[in-house]
């Protein structure tokens, strides 16, 4: 197949050599794209490449978008493209955004979460804070008058409690109604 005169559409190209050769066909087909250098057909050749790369970076995800050579305006249009198709944001569960906002709030005095089935059905959230008695109080009512209903519930502990439900649970003397909890943050293990 000789292709003499290129068109400006990367697909019109592909479809012409669809066309020529076939899914199962056992026969080879050559191409050739006849062009003159330093002519219309030669810039037309390279537009057709930058679309192509263009084409296969943003659809199929398979081009390297940063090797492409753009002039200003295709290059910034390359650079939005390369920030929407980057990372896409994460989006946290209910659960998840409790954490990060405690972790954010209360930095290293954040100790442990995790969650835990309750007997209604539904979990419950079990977070250890290493503060006092007083802030732990307005901790709990700080978060019970922020949630929503979409967000399980949260139970704030100090650390000293926390300790001596483990001391005791440990010991046989006392179980948790739960015995299997997700743990959602750990500071000790350096985080879930």
């Amino acid at each position: 197949m000789v292709n003499v005169d290129l068109p400006w559409n990367p697909a019109k190209l592909e479809q012409r050599i669809a066309r020529a050769w076939r899914k199962n066909q056992l026969r080879s087909v050559t191409v050739a794209n006849l062009v003159c250098e330093d002519s219309i057909e030669h810039n037309i050749l390279h537009l057709l490449g930058s679309k192509q790369a263009i084409a296969d970076g943003v659809l199929d995800g398979e081009g390297d978008l940063s090797k492409l050579k753009m002039p200003s305006g295709r290059g910034a249009f390359l650079e939005r493209m390369k920030a929407m198709m980057g990372t896409p944001p994460r989006i946290l569960t209910a659960e998840e955004r409790i954490v990060e906002e405690l972790r954010e709030r209360h930095g290293t005095r954040f100790v442990h979460c995790e969650a835990r089935s309750r007997s209604e059905g539904g979990i419950h959230l079990l977070a250890v804070l290493d503060i006092g008695t007083p802030e732990t109080a307005a901790e709990n009512a700080r978060l019970a008058a922020a949630r929503d209903e979409a967000a399980p519930p949260v139970e704030i502990i100090g650390r000293e409690t926390w300790e001596t439900l483990q001391r005791l649970a440990a010991s046989g003397m006392m179980q948790f109604a739960c015995t299997n909890p997700r743990v959602l943050f750990n500071a000790e293990s350096g985080g879930a």
